[in-house]
């Protein structure tokens, strides 16, 4: 009986740690919103690991974006942990001030709202470069690369 119960639990090991290495994208994103960290509740990363629900009271303001922005999220499982990385990829005419601790507000195609950031540290690191136009037609536009690691990167929220 022993061996079984054993054998039992080093399958159920085998089969958690295959998949901790596993990559999530939203069906489509509708929206981004931007928000100041300081401007959120304390403890919001807390409060996403306790599966509790998670909401962001500030206000929001909408960003525009050009084309098709991507948002993935990767979980793997490093130093006895697991850890999410979310990287939210997008082109906007509309300058963001990249050295204020920002948090983003994502809507996707279904309605469904996910906040990229804390008021706490780790902050999420924006990476912004200008792009020029090409001939053919493509506006000129700043191209932004946020990604963050955390315990839960990617937090389902209602605003």
């Amino acid at each position: 009986m022993s061996f079984f119960f054993t054998t039992l639990y080093l399958l159920l090991l085998l089969f958690t740690f295959s998949n901790m290495n596993t990559l999530q994208s939203l069906p489509g994103i509708s929206h981004i919103y931007i928000v100041s960290c300081s401007n959120l509740t304390p403890h919001l990363m807390l409060q996403a690991i306790a599966n509790m629900n998670v909401a962001v009271y500030a206000s929001l303001q909408e960003v525009p974006f050009n084309g098709e922005p991507t948002l993935e999220c990767a979980n793997e499982y490093d130093n006895h942990g697991r850890l999410e990385k979310v990287t939210l990829s997008f082109s906007s005419p509309t300058d963001i001030d990249a050295a204020t601790p920002s948090a983003f507000v994502i809507e996707d195609a279904n309605g469904a709202r996910f906040l990229i950031g804390a008021r706490e540290m780790p902050f999420p690191i924006v990476k912004k470069t200008k792009k020029a136009g090409t001939p053919t037609g493509d506006p000129a536009a700043f191209a932004y690369e946020v990604t963050l690691t955390n315990i839960r990167a990617l937090i389902r929220c209602s605003c």
